[in-house]
C-alpha cells in the first residue's frame, strides 16, 4: 500500500521533455555501431543452436541437482546403512550417508550436467560455424528508417558486484573504472561461476504489455549468456529512432531474490544506482527506481504504467531500470529495463547486483 502511494505521488509532476532521440550509450562499447561479421555470425549460431537444443545453463544446472541429489542420497543411503550394521546403527548411518553425499550430489551433479550440456552447445555452434562459412555471406543491411540495436544484460552476486567499485563509486550515479573493469572481465570470461547467477534471463515484453508502457512490441533474437565464459545475455532487434521497448529480467529460482543495485550505460560508460522508491514529495525522474510488483502489474492491466514510467524515469537517458519488488518475499524481483532508442545503432548494458532478501543492507565501507 505504501508503495502504492509512493508510485501515485511519484505520478503527480509533469513528465521530463526530451527533444529526439537520446545520444547512442557507452560508444567505446557500441558493438551494434562496429557491426562486426564474425561476431554477428556467432550471435546468430548461439541463437539457432539454443533454440534446437532447448539449452539453458540455469536449467541444465538445477536439473542436474535434482539428480545428482537423488543419485548421491541413494549412495549414501546405501553405504550408510551397509557401514552402519557394524555399529548396530544401520538406519541413523543411512539418514547420515544420504544426506552427506546427497548434498555432494547436488553439485556435482549440476556441474557435470552443466559442462555435459555446454559441450553439446558448443559442438553445434562450430558445426553453424562451419556451416555458415561455406555458405556465401548474406546482407544485413536494414530498412531506411530502421536501426539495429542491441542489449546487453549480466546478473551478478552483490558481492562481487561491489568488489570492483571504490567508495566513491558507490555514490548514486557515479562512474569510475571499477564497473567498466568488472564488464571488461565479464567480456574476458574471467569471472567465477559462482560469481554469476546462470538462472535469470532478459526477454522482450510482449505486445499488450509493452504497449501498456508506452513502447513498441519488437520481436528479438536473444542469446543467453552462461555457457562457459560466455556470461552476457544479449538481445538484438530492429526499431526506429526515438522509440522505446521494453525488457524484463526473470528468475527461474528463489535465490537470490533482490536486487540491490544497477549499472546502467549512459553516453559516457556504465554508472551506478541503488534503486529506491521515488520520495512521496518533489519527486524526480530517476535512472532506476523500485516499485511493488503488485503496483506495476495493477497499472500495467490498467494501460497506466507507460505515464508512470515517463514521471518515474529519466527520459534523457537511452536505458533505465524499474526493480519490481515481489510482493511474496520468497520469490525473486523482477527487472524491466525501458530502453529509449537512439538515433543510430547502439548497444545498451545493464548490470543487476542481486542478493539475499534481508541481507544486511550497509557494506562496512558504507556506513
Amino acid at each position: 500500500m505504501v508503495v502504492a502511494l509512493v508510485a501515485a505521488c511519484a505520478s503527480s509532476g509533469p513528465a521530463p521533455h526530451v527533444t529526439g532521440p537520446v545520444a547512442p550509450p557507452n560508444p567505446a562499447r557500441n558493438t551494434a555501431a562496429r557491426d562486426d561479421a564474425a561476431d554477428r555470425t556467432r550471435f546468430e549460431c548461439a541463437v539457432v543452436v539454443q533454440h534446437a537444443q532447448n539449452f539453458d545453463p540455469g536449467t541444465s544446472l538445477a536439473g542436474g541437482s535434482i539428480i545428482g541429489a537423488l543419485i548421491g542420497g541413494a549412495a549414501g543411503g546405501a553405504l550408510g546403512a551397509l557401514f552402519g550394521l557394524a555399529g548396530d546403527i544401520p538406519g541413523q548411518a543411512a539418514a547420515t550417508g544420504a544426506v552427506v553425499l546427497g548434498g555432494a550430489g547436488i553439485v556435482a551433479g549440476g556441474l557435470i550436467k552443466l559442462a555435459a550440456d555446454t559441450s553439446a552447445y558448443e559442438r553445434g555452434i562450430a558445426a553453424c560455424l562451419a556451416a555458415r562459412a561455406a555458405q556465401p555471406a548474406v546482407s544485413t543491411a536494414t530498412a531506411p528508417g530502421l536501426v539495429e540495436y542491441r542489449l546487453r544484460v549480466l546478473s551478478v552476486r552483490h558481492q562481487a558486484f561491489t568488489s570492483f567499485l571504490s567508495t566513491a563509486e558507490l555514490a548514486e550515479g557515479a562512474s569510475g573504472p571499477g564497473l567498466p573493469r568488472l564488464a571488461a572481465v565479464a567480456d574476458a570470461g574471467r569471472l567465477e561461476h559462482g560469481a554469476v547467477l546462470l538462472d535469470r534471463h532478459v526477454s522482450e515484453v510482449a505486445g499488450p504489455g509493452a504497449r501498456a508502457f508506452g513502447a513498441t512490441p519488437v520481436t528479438a533474437r536473444v542469446k543467453l549468456g552462461g555457457a562457459r565464459r560466455d556470461y552476457w545475455d544479449e538481445a538484438r532487434w530492429v526499431g526506429t529512432p526515438g522509440e522505446r521497448t521494453v525488457w524484463v529480467v526473470t528468475a527461474r529460482t528463489r535465490q537470490p531474490q533482490e536486487v540491490r543495485r544497477v549499472g546502467l550505460s549512459d553516453a559516457a560508460g556504465l554508472t551506478h544506482h541503488s534503486p529506491l522508491p521515488q520520495p512521496l514529495f518533489g519527486p524526480a525522474p530517476e535512472a532506476a527506481v523500485a516499485v511493488g510488483l503488485s503496483y506495476l502489474l495493477h497499472a500495467q492491466d490498467r494501460g497506466a504504467v507507460g505515464a508512470w514510467a515517463d514521471r518515474a524515469l529519466d527520459r534523457s537517458r537511452g536505458i533505465g531500470a524499474i526493480v519490481a519488488v515481489n510482493d511474496d518475499t520468497v520469490f525473486a524481483d523482477r527487472v524491466y529495463l525501458v530502453i529509449n532508442h537512439a538515433a543510430s545503432a547502439a548497444t545498451y548494458e545493464a548490470v543487476l547486483a542481486w542478493s539475499q532478501r534481508g541481507d544486511e543492507r550497509e557494506l562496512p565501507r558504507e556506513r
